[in-house]
């Protein structure tokens, strides 16, 4: 599924999460990776514009600095 920079999207992305949905997210917003980065979301591929989410080592917070 894509999921795009809207906030239509993001809210879109938030019921997902809480909905626990069986899914794998190509997306190009940055507050929609950090929104699935941040929860728990085993359910959930995800996949970014450059590459795929790596969650144990947290490179989007680790940029945040």
């Amino acid at each position: 599924m894509f999921i795009d920079s809207s906030t239509t999207a993001y809210h879109a992305a938030r019921r997902i999460i809480a909905e626990g949905l069986r899914t794998t997210i190509l997306t190009n917003s940055v507050p929609v990776m950090e929104l699935f980065s941040g929860t728990e979301a085993p359910n959930v591929d995800l996949i970014g514009l450059g590459g795929a989410l790596r969650r144990l080592t947290s490179p989007l917070s680790a940029r945040a600095r």
